[in-house]
């Protein structure tokens, strides 16, 4: 994959990066002279999951279908509401604590619709692209078993990879005790 796959059209910009994501770029590219409103959100890893410590995430996708789907989110955002620009970038590969793994920026005319555009998104990009996380946690092998039908569950698809994390966790939580 290319440094940054960045596409930018029609007020919407969508990026898939394996790098950490630039917020202030992304904010910038939504600033237009027409809005009084730019809202933001900005989705980090945090450190527990269900009270099991996490120690990062990892994400996988098919970038040109990620890509393809953020947009129809945004998409879908702008003929609801009145949006001027939308940025949305999606982090893959391993993602640490307090790194983000995304940010939404839209910008409107009124803070209103900014925010609103900017919730529906905030809750979308793992539940409806192609972009899947593995939880990288310190668990037993049956807590092992358990994250996966927690996976399965919630339509996140248990990659090869996935469940190979997950199975590395198993092996380094056995050579600990």
């Amino acid at each position: 994959m290319q440094e940054h796959c960045l596409i930018e059209e029609d007020g919407i910009q969508t990026c898939v990066t394996k790098h950490e994501l630039e917020t202030a770029k992304s904010i910038e590219w939504v600033t237009d002279p027409e809005c009084g409103g730019i809202s933001t959100f900005i989705g980090t890893t945090r450190n527990t999951l269900q009270g099991k410590k996490v120690l990062k995430l990892e994400y996988e996708a098919y970038v040109p279908m990620a890509q393809k789907k953020l947009r129809e989110m945004c998409e879908e955002g702008m003929r609801k509401w009145d949006v001027r620009k939308i940025s949305i970038w999606h982090r893959i590969n391993t993602v640490l604590i307090m790194e983000a793994s995304v940010i939404i920026a839209t910008s409107s005319p009124h803070r209103r619709d900014a925010i609103e555009v900017c919730s529906l998104l905030s809750t979308r990009p793992t539940n409806c692209s192609p972009i899947y996380a593995c939880i990288v946690i310190f668990y037993n092998l049956r807590s092992v078993l358990t994250l996966l039908a927690l996976l399965l569950l919630t339509h996140t698809i248990p990659t090869i990879h996935t469940i190979s994390m997950a199975l590395q966790v198993q092996a380094l939580f056995i050579l600990m005790r």
